[in-house]
Parts: structure tokens; sequence; C-alpha cells
């Protein structure tokens, strides 16, 4: 995803009308995401790709912890992209 559409993205969400659901954000969690923004904000450069964060956690998931996990939430190893 370029830089361009994360920030066009992040500034639709910039109102409080996509926070009117059942599950609001605690203040935490929204301090946490504008501390996240400003230091993405600060430097765009730095962190990883989606596909290298996913790789990572890939990687420290043991198989059968995954299927389990599968198992729990109802969804298939294929619907997770793991071979089966």
């Amino acid at each position: 995803m370029e830089h361009q559409e994360i920030r066009f993205r992040l500034a639709e969400l910039d109102s409080d009308e996509w926070l009117e659901g059942e599950d609001q954000l605690t203040v935490c969690e929204k301090a946490l995401l504008e501390t996240r923004l400003a230091a993405y904000t600060r430097n765009p450069d730095t962190g990883s790709t989606w596909e290298e964060g996913e790789g990572r956690i890939r990687a420290s998931i043991k198989d059968n912890d995954l299927r389990q996990y599968a198992n729990k939430i109802g969804i298939s190893m294929a619907q997770l992209h793991m071979p089966q």
C-alpha cells in the first residue's frame, strides 16, 4: 500500500463517526493509535510491510497451534493461507 493511500484512509477515519458502534476504542487504544500515527508521520519509511510482519508471525507460530486456532474460530487452514 502506498504511503499516500495510507494517509488517505487514515484521513477518512479522522472523525469520530467510525467509533459510534458498540465496540468503541478505549482511551488507551486511542492514545496508542495516535502515538503510532505520529511516529509514522515523523518517519514513514521505518517499520515493516504487511508481508514482512505476517511472515514473522507465521514463522513464530507452530503449525499445530495455528490449526487449533483456525478450528477455534471456525475457519480452514486455506483461509489462513497456510498449507494443509
